[in-house]
């Protein structure tokens, strides 16, 4: 295959993914993760997971594309309509908020922290079929950091103040794509990453709608990635408190990207970053442990999960199938030190398919990874040669 055909091929199955990425949103917002359709949702992720490796190498060109101004423009435009709808689905919801269980457990967390008591301490989440164990199971199933981010608002303005700092986290989010894509690529390469994530659908609908609170672990992620090869320590505190918010994905970018060159600022920073972690451990350690991190381990597979129905056996073949996953990528991760796209592309791999294989594959868990996507889809349109523009290799 010749380097026109390979070129166009290449183009036409980022436009399909990318067609994609958009429709999934859609089917993700009309059929709220389908729930009871796992094995539709696992379906469903499959191609994006497969598309990955593509997209990784074809991210890997020395050049980049010069866009037309014409089309740059257009992107601009594209970009402020997709913010000005985020802005008005928050409008819509915020004056009348209807968030679901798990802005409720939140906003439950912030009340007893802003009457000085512990949220680990009162079994705001009970869960009978689990008690009388050693390990407390009834307590927050939150990390103290999701708490601590919406606090400020959360504490004064309750359920409209938890939407008020998803709105914040919203922006910050897109703001950080376009900057990670302009320090990556070019301009157009950072509004094509904003524009990707601010026009799926299902984002403001988990953001605004049910009031997912998981944006407040993957915000910081993306600082961590912008900061990480000019401040690892800095990066390092970002990732560690996007884990004190929320186990994953932060676990997963803490492996995927831990600089081996810069490993003591790196895991200093990181350490830092979990000291609200720390705190409320040392308070209730059976309550937090058992909650907020041993819980998701124990978890019973629910109708989310296309394992949902099987034998046990199953699920536990698939969970060993992803461990080895997941140590190959870590192993690989540390002893090569890839590029940070190749990183990128890891760790969305990883995080694919620990909700292809996991227990749950809630909607607000595609927050996990949607704007990862956005990002290294956009690098890799605007990294390859395109009837768009003008490819020109670096020297």
């Amino acid at each position: 295959m010749d380097d026109k055909r390979s070129g166009w091929w290449q183009w036409y199955v980022v436009c399909s993914t990318s067609a994609g990425f958009l429709v999934l949103g859609y089917f993700v917002s009309l059929y709220k993760w389908m729930w009871g359709a796992g094995k539709e949702g696992a379906i469903i992720l499959m191609p994006f997971l497969l598309a990955v490796p593509l997209l990784v190498t074809m991210s890997q060109k020395s050049g980049r594309m010069v866009v037309a101004k014409r089309l740059s423009l257009l992107l601009v435009v594209a970009c402020l309509g997709a913010l000005w709808w985020h802005v008005t689905i928050f409008r819509r919801f915020v004056d009348t908020p209807q968030v679901n269980d798990i802005a409720g457990r939140a906003l439950q967390g912030i009340a007893v922290l802003a009457e000085g008591n512990n949220p680990y301490s009162i079994p705001i989440d009970p869960k009978p079929e689990l008690a009388g164990r050693w390990f407390d199971y009834q307590s927050l199933v939150y990390l103290p950091m999701t708490v601590l981010a919406y606090f400020p608002l959360g504490a004064l303005y309750e359920a409209r103040g938890l939407l008020a700092t998803n709105f914040i986290l919203d922006l910050t989010t897109a703001g950080l794509l376009f900057w990670l894509g302009h320090r990556l690529v070019s301009p157009a390469a950072g509004a094509g990453a904003a524009f990707l994530y601010l026009a799926v659908l299902n984002v403001p609908y988990e953001l605004f709608r049910t009031g997912a609170t998981d944006i407040a672990a993957v915000m910081p992620l993306l600082v961590a990635l912008l900061l990480l090869e000019r401040r690892p320590a800095w990066a390092g505190f970002f990732v560690g408190l996007s884990i004190a918010a929320k186990l994953l994905p932060g676990l997963f970018f803490a492996l995927c990207f831990f600089p081996r060159s810069a490993w003591r600022r790196y895991g200093s920073g990181v350490l830092a970053g979990l000291a609200p972690l720390f705190i409320f451990l040392f308070l209730s350690p059976k309550a937090l442990l058992g909650s907020a991190v041993l819980f998701s381990f124990i978890r019973s597979v629910d109708p989310t999960s296309w394992l949902y129905g099987f034998p046990p056996l199953v699920s536990i073949g698939v969970r060993w199938l992803f461990l080895w996953g997941f140590l190959s990528i870590t192993i690989y991760s540390w002893l090569r030190q890839p590029t940070i796209t190749t990183r990128l592309g890891l760790f969305i791999a990883l995080v694919l398919a620990s909700l292809v294989s996991g227990p749950a594959n809630h909607g607000n868990y595609q927050m996990w990874w949607v704007p990862f996507y956005a990002l290294l889809l956009a690098v890799a349109v605007f990294k390859s040669g395109s009837p768009l523009g003008e490819y020109r290799h670096r020297v």
